[in-house]
């Protein structure tokens, strides 16, 4: 990435970041309780569900894939310890840091 270019795709975005170190969000491996629930609520579109913190109803982030009980979430770094759900199913998310 050059920072002496003219305008790019997401300069916001990784200008922010590489002069303030600030990173809001993330793609984490989660892992999905009662995931058979999940194809019951959403059976065409089990992809881009939205997560909400289960206290006080926020957005936490969107579920982007799973397989069964595995998936892949951009959760945000602030809520990604809260108790979380998919929004609109009893899914509870458990997201992880990878090592």
């Amino acid at each position: 990435v050059s920072f002496s270019k003219g305008c790019y795709i997401g300069q916001e975005l990784v200008a922010r970041t590489h002069h303030t170190g600030v990173i809001r969000k993330r793609l984490m491996p989660v892992k999905i309780e009662n995931y058979q629930e999940l194809s019951k609520s959403f059976p065409e579109k089990a992809n881009d569900l939205t997560i909400i913190n289960d206290e006080t109803k926020r957005r936490a982030g969107k579920l982007r894939t799973s397989i069964n009980q595995d998936g892949i979430a951009l959760i945000r770094l602030n809520e990604w310890k809260n108790n979380l759900r998919i929004e609109n199913a009893d899914v509870r998310i458990q997201p992880s840091i990878p090592h």
